[in-house]
């Protein structure tokens, strides 16, 4: 097995309880994500651990059915969840309050089953990184507006 790793930062000025709320109510992916379509909660009454979605992945030209599961939620603070059909990633969200507003990281790890070359694996976390600097953008235009 190959695993990728990445992490990114950012600072959204607004309170940290909507920011909370806001990342971990997934049905707003498609707000903040541009490859995501489809976004329809499968599993669970309310967002929140043990809630399960299934979304269309786009990248590269390719749509793909992409499950996710959110596996930890520390309410105004960290939210974990897995996500992946053919790769498994897991990312974990923590949030801190800031004079600012609130401090954002992502941290992703993405298994590959298999082995994985040096470039590739530098592909990945470069597509990875790239996507959550949007997102993290998307959420603070979506959050500050």
């Amino acid at each position: 097995m190959a695993d990728v790793a990445y992490v990114e930062h950012g600072v959204i000025a607004a309170d940290i309880a909507r920011v909370y709320a806001y990342r971990l109510d997934f049905a707003n992916l498609p707000a903040y994500n541009p490859s995501v379509s489809n976004m329809r909660q499968v599993a669970g009454d309310a967002p929140g651990v043990g809630a399960e979605y299934r979304f269309d992945l786009t990248l590269g030209g390719a749509t793909i059915e992409t499950p996710l599961r959110v596996v930890e939620a520390t309410p105004h603070e960290r939210i974990v969840i897995d996500v992946g059909p053919a790769y498994m990633a897991r990312e974990t969200c923590v949030l801190s309050e800031r004079d600012a507003g609130t401090a954002i990281e992502f941290s992703t790890v993405v298994s590959f089953p298999g082995e994985i070359d040096a470039a590739a694996a530098d592909a990945v976390r470069a597509q990875g990184s790239e996507q959550v600097r949007i997102e993290i953008e998307l959420m603070k235009k979506n959050l500050e507006g």
